[in-house]
């Protein structure tokens, strides 16, 4: 749920005002379970793959941490993907039908931002309340498939390590070497869960995430089919992509025009504001400029890591950053998470509080075999990817494009008050997306996404693409408007339309209804105060 990074003091702020080992001891029992050296010490299950990782398991079913569904399972643990980088991860059975169920990975973006949000506060099996006792989330994606979180890149929140990670690329091989090793050590401890269809669902730098680690999964999956690795195929499923920043080439446009043409009514920054972020996008050595000379000496460089190419992702990192979404930031007074909200207006800010203490309570880092500091930020890993440039590159959109054509679904779904990344630069991505029915989803119209008789959005699909607006949500979309977001994910893994989840999603499924989607969002009132002209919502 976190926004891409603002780099200022202002933006690090606002994100903690929203946020403000002892496995090896006595009574070691070895034994060998398939072929597989394990060992268990006090609760905890420690598996030696094939392929040398180690994998450390605790069961979590009956600690009453988080899950306290009857019946239903749940294992937390490490990755020891190599002698010094160790990678956290917690694992939920489905409530419903855990041996028949998908499995579905969760990440959350930042980049550096931590798994464990998504477990407390969006899409997992419980919250915190104030008397930091957990609470069942009825809207859980566990409700309808196994569901699984990882702490990643190395640093972020649980996972430790030496290795410096400032690439989705990078990242994408430390998860895939986690996912390995996970598969094997799963059915070790859990014969129930079957590896089966595996989807993944993401956050806000997620749209870098998804597109870049399901393509990165895809060729190993092609190595392993070759044979030329050893390993557990993943069949990939589906993508879904909540508020994400897929290509700020695509985006960046869209910051200025959502400032002032946001669905809201609200004009969050003045006409010299407007022009002289459209100025810093468009001018001669604006955004846009920068990001096609990053992306192009990266196309004509086989070693994409040069000092040049470095150094002009970053410059195309900062004028973006800087002078096209933080003056929203330093003149608006608003919160760049939900424009309906001040600044320090922050939502929910009381739940993260909650979670971040329980978690570094020292009977809960017992249950889930952990002995570390936590924190839902890792800032110098946040820093390290705008410095590599990470933020500009251009992969991730050709990436959706060959995994729509490859015949996974993709879903991309925006709260519509989000300003860090809005629905008008969602939308963009969508059509922009180069793949065999481009043109017929371009020309499909818009219907409006019902659950139990309330219409939450308005999605367009064709085939395996959607893309859905969600009202009266910000950045938290899963957090403003859960029901919505169950309902999405439910429909897009099970393949029925976003639109009703009645029907079955066939190659050439369409949505009918307007061209655009034309929602306004809550009736306004202009008020005067201290944030200039605001949007208030009229009494009904």
């Amino acid at each position: 749920m976190l926004a891409r990074s603002i780099l200022t003091a202002a933006a690090t702020v606002l994100f903690h005002a929203i946020f403000s080992s002892a496995y090896f001891e006595a009574g070691i029992k070895n034994s060998v379970e398939n072929g597989r050296g394990t060992v268990h010490v006090n609760g905890t299950t420690t598996i030696l793959t094939p392929n040398n990782v180690t994998v450390r398991l605790k069961d979590t079913s009956d600690s009453g941490i988080c899950e306290t569904t009857p019946g239903v399972k749940s294992w937390s643990g490490y990755v020891d993907i190599s002698a010094d980088d160790h990678i956290f991860f917690w694992f939920f059975e489905s409530r419903r039908d855990p041996a028949n169920d998908p499995i579905t990975l969760w990440l959350d973006g930042g980049p550096g931002g931590d798994s464990l949000i998504g477990v407390f506060l969006e899409v997992g099996p419980c919250s915190v309340n104030a008397n930091y006792t957990p609470i069942l989330n009825p809207h859980s994606f566990n409700e309808v498939s196994n569901l699984l979180f990882i702490s990643q890149p190395v640093g972020v929140g649980f996972s430790y390590g030496t290795t410096k990670v400032k690439t989705t690329e990078v990242a994408a091989k430390a998860v895939w070497e986690a996912l390995q090793a996970f598969s094997v050590g799963l059915p070790v401890v859990d014969k129930t869960v079957a590896i089966r269809d595996f989807n993944l669902f993401t956050s806000s730098y997620g749209g870098h995430y998804g597109p870049g680690f399901f393509e990165y999964f895809n060729i190993k999956n092609t190595e392993i089919e070759q044979g030329t690795i050893n390993g557990t195929r993943l069949r990939l499923s589906s993508l879904g992509i909540v508020d994400g920043l897929i290509s700020e080439r695509i985006q960046a446009p869209f910051y200025p025009e959502f400032a002032i043409h946001n669905t809201y009514g609200i004009k969050a920054v003045d006409d010299f504001v407007y022009n002289s972020m459209k100025i810093a996008l468009n001018g001669p050595e604006g955004c846009l400029h920068k990001i096609k000379t990053c992306n192009t000496a990266r196309e004509e460089d086989v070693d994409r890591n040069t000092t040049l190419i470095k150094d002009a992702c970053l410059a195309a990192d900062i004028v973006c950053t800087l002078g096209v979404e933080g003056a929203f930031l330093q003149f608006s007074g608003r919160n760049p998470q939900d424009i309906r909200k001040g600044l320090r207006e922050v939502g929910n800010s009381s739940k993260s509080l909650n979670f971040q203490r329980y978690v570094n309570f020292s009977s809960v880092q017992r249950a889930l075999g952990v002995d570390r500091e936590y924190s839902p930020l890792n800032e110098t890993i946040n820093q390290g990817f705008h410095d590599a440039g990470d933020t500009v590159y251009e992969d991730f959109l050709n990436d959706l494009g060959s995994l729509l054509d490859r015949n996974v679904r993709v879903s991309l779904i925006y709260g519509d008050a989000d300003y860090i990344c809005n629905w008008f630069g969602g939308e963009a991505v969508s059509l922009a997306i180069d793949h065999s029915d481009r043109v017929e989803f371009s020309k499909t119209e818009y219907a409006a996404m019902i659950v139990r008789g309330v219409e939450y959005g308005q999605v367009r699909q064709y085939g395996n693409l959607s893309f859905t607006r969600i009202y009266e949500a910000g950045h938290a979309m899963n957090i403003d408007q859960p029901i919505a977001a169950f309902a999405h994910f439910n429909r897009t893994i099970n393949g029925f339309d976003v639109a009703t989840g009645k029907v079955l999603v066939t190659d050439e499924y369409e949505s009918h209804g307007s061209p655009i989607a034309s929602h306004v969002g809550w009736p306004t009132q202009i008020a005067s105060g201290p944030l200039g002209n605001r949007g208030v919502p009229i009494e009904a």
